[in-house]
């Protein structure tokens, strides 16, 4: 049924609504609910029994006939008269209560989207039996509320309301009572009937008795109303704690009446409810006798849409008897008009395409025509919008081949679903210039009446910098542009002109209606915030995302500026853009800019704004898109501060750090470097590793390969080299020893980062030391061999019998002369394998012989200390030195044994691991703290100094398996837990005809240094 051209006012839902309805929180006492109710600002009847100027202009005020009970913004319940009536009549107190305990739960909602006519609207209440109606958007947030109140208030329908009477709408029965009654049964009496009023009548003398008796009745006949109570009344009692039960009705009821004849209009009846501002009327016979009652929800029943067709056909009727020729100016005056805001509505969409610097294309999904093309993409894509109007698939060729089929396949797959809105892909583009680029395509369908699709809309924007940055930027602007393309036939006579004018309205009107559709798809659904505002800085329109920027609702943005929002520092260069804009110095200006955000922080955004003016070139809207930058400004600040603290940290390390490019050149240095080499950071930079400086020597001071520096392995093979030694011969006479790190950089153009440490001075001291203990142990190797010759003498007893206490002291002597010995000879063998002059003879030799023949030595010594040598599995064979791999094989059993607990276990075994054997000594003894892991392999440390004492060990034991495992190009560590024990662990290289040549070479340097070194020292 048609509505169009009804003889009254229809209001759209929105203004039916009241938009500031009276809300509370669950916890609020339900006293101060009544009070909000009854007092909210506005207008009303007062209290009869109040006669002062000051409590009549104080009760003057507005009453809400509800009130709702929200929690932020959701609605939980609702409160109205009719509840205030209940709990009246139930007798219960409203003193120490919530609204909580007896708001209404259950509600009938209205959802702002879910209903298109106010009689949508009227037959929900009327099918609820309701007179509040609140109304949700689609989160469920409260968004006001419709009531018979704000319906009457909006309807004027002023001609319908002329056609009907009173009679045909009052309600009769009227339930009514005696002056007599107490307030308290007046509302029992409405909570009973479930009515809005009770009207307080004078009875007859025929049925005063039964009135007396019954108090109640709605037999009407030979009744004079009174006055009347309602459920406003009752809500007003309770807020002035009235003793109600005791309060007869005549002293409370509102009086005198208004009443109205059977036979005046319905609009009689609606003006009369306006002037009075009351909501009910009584209606009285000649006599003054009640024959019913109207009120607003009477008015509003008769709002029946098959009744208002009947009338809406009977006024049309009289539409149709004017004169044709005059509807058809009135049409072309009204065609001329819609042309007017088509051109107007076309405008904004090309300012608003040409600040958008996303590319926006309109196509059809039948024919694959581009029907449009905005400027940008020639930016975006680097081909002209000519090229792609005339080849419409021609922009796939830009993909990226990587993307290219993940791209079909997703367009293949949006085909096959009918073309969903919102479908969104992302891929790569190659411009002509070699340039990729990341691309974020959106698009939209429009359909018909019918549900085909007939054109695809979308947005393609650059978010390169985002996909770079890593960080989520939406930069996506988006242009519109829309053409309407009319011809007009000249006319051959005057009323075929018309007609083709009123066609082309028609057209007109469609046009206009599809291109605001898009403009407001296009500006709501935007990723950054949208608005247009007039010259002094009020916003007309807003966006969703502006409000989630800035954190207002647009009710709230509406009544703000973006003076009032702008951060006070940046008003000045907002203006001075804004005044170049007006005086057409620019088309559009884009500045980066801080908001304040609604709850006090700011913001930091991109704005992109300009002007649009009318025909005649004046200036009328801002049209402003808004980009959040605040995270990628964080970053900024946060990358700021970390350079600045790494700088702060390069200057004052005080050990050499320097940074290389990928080819290994250095191009960047401390200050520390050029006091540790005596250049500056210039003459370094100039210097290459292919042409060094200086020479460069190994630890052990022979000439070191460039290919051997720690800078070129790292950089080579992509891994960290730790504490390589090397000598720097800056002359014959001076040498600087450096400790170097270097370790490869994970980004692009960088090479290696190297520090080191000039450990010259270490190096003396070590030097010093070393020279010390090889002479000490050659001074004391004589004594010591003539001293344990005498005491084993001795302890033959060829040189007489030693009594008990003599005997036991040359056995001690004896003891610790054979200590000292062995600590000479350690210390001696140390030195020759640090100088590479320990001699090894690597062979093919089976895992489980050196196994069995460490273990049989070290059995007897397990066995006095009640320790069990496990052995688990062993296999394969090493190229290894038998010998040296026993003595190895012992020490370790040894020291496992020494610091085991009587009971325990020693497990001894081996794994193969690619061209390795590995083998794992594993006891149970007391740990190594985490902290005396490195220490235990350095000569003379030990875990406790008191370990030395109690077991006799001096300390390089650990250091010359180290060295004897390092000899065979092995690898020497631990793994320990304290209070649970220790495994070691070492390798062995598997024979190989590579391995056995490395070794074999090795062996025959060694063999000549050995010879050397005899011939050198031959007393040893």
């Amino acid at each position: 049924m048609q509505l169009d051209h009804l003889p009254f006012y229809l209001p759209p839902l929105a203004k039916i609504i009241d938009r500031c309805p009276p809300t509370v929180a669950p916890d609020t006492p339900l006293l101060e609910v009544l009070y909000r109710m009854s007092w909210v600002e506005g207008n009303s009847t007062a209290l009869p029994w109040l006669n002062s100027t000051d409590e009549a202009t104080r009760v003057s005020q507005r009453h809400y006939s509800y009130i709702l009970i929200t929690e932020g913004n959701q609605l939980v319940g609702i409160f109205t008269n009719r509840d205030v009536v209940r709990l009246t009549a139930t007798r219960r107190t409203l003193v120490g209560i919530t609204i909580a305990e007896v708001m209404t739960r259950s509600l009938v909602v209205l959802k702002d989207t879910e209903y298109e006519t106010i009689f949508s609207v009227l037959s929900l209440l009327k099918k609820h039996q309701i007179r509040h109606l609140p109304v949700v958007d689609r989160q469920g947030q409260l968004v006001g509320m419709v009531t018979n109140e704000t319906l009457h208030q909006a309807l004027q329908p002023s001609n319908y309301l002329k056609l009907r009477s009173v009679a045909e709408v009052m309600k009769t029965p009227v339930i009514y009572a005696s002056p007599e009654i107490s307030v308290l049964k007046v509302a029992q009496i409405m909570a009973e009937h479930q009515v809005s009023c009770v009207v307080i009548c004078q009875p007859s003398a025929v049925n005063s008795q039964w009135l007396r008796e019954q108090q109640i009745s709605t037999d009407d006949g030979l009744l004079k109303p009174l006055g009347i109570i309602s459920e406003r009344d009752i809500a007003q009692y309770q807020l002035q704690n009235l003793d109600l039960e005791r309060l007869p009705a005549a002293e409370v009821m509102s009086a005198p009446l208004f009443s109205l004849s059977p036979d005046d209009s319905l609009l009689v009846a609606h003006q009369t409810m306006q002037h009075l501002r009351v909501r009910r009327l009584v209606v009285t016979g000649r006599e003054g006798e009640l024959l019913g009652i109207i009120t607003q929800t009477n008015l509003l029943q008769i709002l029946d849409p098959i009744e208002l067709y009947g009338v809406v056909e009977v006024l049309s009727h009289n539409v149709e008897l004017k004169q044709a020729n005059e509807q058809l100016q009135a049409e072309i005056s009204a065609r001329q008009h819609f042309e007017e805001e088509l051109r107007q509505s076309e405008e904004k969409f090309r300012q608003l395409a040409e600040n958008i610097n996303a590319v926006f294309w309109m196509s059809n999904p039948v024919t694959q025509e581009m029907l449009y093309i905005s400027p940008a993409y020639e930016t975006i894509w680097g081909c002209s919008c000519g090229s792609l109007y005339e080849q419409p698939r021609s922009w796939m060729k830009a993909i990226h081949p990587d993307d290219l089929e993940r791209v079909l396949n997703t367009l293949e797959e949006r085909n096959c679903l009918g073309y969903p809105n919102n479908f969104v892909q992302e891929y790569r583009i190659v411009k002509p210039n070699g340039e990729i680029r990341y691309i974020n395509n959106r698009s939209f369908s429009l359909r018909k009446a019918s549900g085909e699709v007939y054109r695809l809309l979308g947005i393609a924007e650059d978010i390169t910098d985002r996909k770079l940055a890593e960080i989520a930027l939406q930069n996506l602007n988006q242009e519109l542009e829309f053409r309407v393309k009319q011809r007009t036939a000249e006319l051959q006579q005057a009323h075929e002109q018309l007609q083709a004018e009123y066609k082309e309205r028609i057209q007109a009107e469609a046009a206009l209606k599809e291109s605001e559709e898009r403009f407001r798809t296009i500006f709501e659904e935007a990723p950054i915030g949208m608005n247009i505002c007039d010259l002094d800085g009020r916003f007309i329109q807003i966006n969703q995302k502006l409000c989630e920027i800035l954190g207002y609702t647009q009710a709230e943005l509406q009544k703000l500026t973006f003076k009032k929002l702008t951060y006070s520092e940046d008003l000045k260069a907002n203006a001075k853009y804004v005044r170049s804009l007006l005086a057409n110095e620019i088309s559009a200006f884009s500045l980066e800019k801080r908001y304040i955000h609604k709850k006090g922080h700011r913001i930091w955004a991109k704005a992109r704004v300009s002007l649009w003016r009318d025909a005649s070139g004046e200036p009328k809207y801002f049209i402003a898109a808004v980009e959040d930058i605040t995270d990628r400004k964080q970053i900024e600040l946060e990358l700021k501060a970390s350079q600045q603290k790494y700088k702060t940290l390069f200057d004052i390390l005080p050990i050499g750090v320097c940074i290389t490019d990928a080819r290994g050149n250095l191009v960047e240095a401390n200050p520390a470097s050029e006091q540790i080499l005596g250049l500056s950071v210039a003459e370094q930079i100039r210097l290459t590793c292919q042409d060094p400086q200086w020479p460069i020597l190994r630890s052990d001071g022979t000439p070191m390969a460039t290919s051997e520096l720690a800078i070129i392995k790292a950089l080579i093979q992509q891994k960290t080299v730790k504490n390589q030694e090397v000598g720097i011969v800056k002359t014959p006479q001076e040498i600087t020893w450096l400790s170097v790190n270097a370790a490869p950089i994970p980004l692009n153009n960088y090479g290696v980062a190297i520090a080191y440490v000039d450990i010259t001075e270490r190096k003396k001291v070590e030097q010093i030391k070393d020279e010390f203990l090889a002479i000490a142990s050659h001074e004391l190797r004589t004594p010591l061999t003539g001293l344990r010759g005498a005491l084993g003498l001795l302890a033959t007893g060829q040189l007489g019998t030693l009594t008990e206490p003599g005997q036991r002291l040359l056995e001690f002597a004896l003891l610790d002369t054979q200590r000292l010995v062995r600590l000479v000879n350690d210390i001696l063998d140390l030195k020759r394998f640090k100088f590479g002059k320990k001699v090894i003879n690597p062979q093919v030799c089976q895992t489980a012989k050196l196994i069995e023949q460490a273990t049989s030595i070290m059995q007897p010594i397990a066995d006095e200390a009640g320790v069990t040598i496990a052995v688990g599995t062993v296999t394969g064979v090493v190229w290894a030195d038998g010998d040296r791999i026993i003595q190895v094989l012992t020490n370790l059993l040894s020291n496992a044994i020494k610091f085991s607990s009587r009971g325990s276990t020693i497990w001894l075994s081996t794994k193969p691991k690619d061209d390795w054997v590995v083998f794992q000594i594993k006891d149970q003894g007391r740990g190594i703290p985490p902290d005396k892991l490195d220490i235990i392999f350095e000569p003379f440390g030990q875990v406790d100094a008191s370990d030395s004492r109690a077991s006799r060990g001096t300390g390089l034991g650990l250091p010359i398996c180290r060295s004897i495992v390092q000899q065979h190009q092995g690898r020497l560590w631990v793994d320990s837990t304290p209070g649970i024990g220790s495994t070691f662990y070492f390798t062995l290289p598997l024979p190989s005809k590579n391995t056995r040549s490395e070794v074999t070479d090795l062996t025959i340097l060694m063999n000549q240094t050995m010879n050397h070194d005899y011939q050198k020292h031959s007393d040893y």
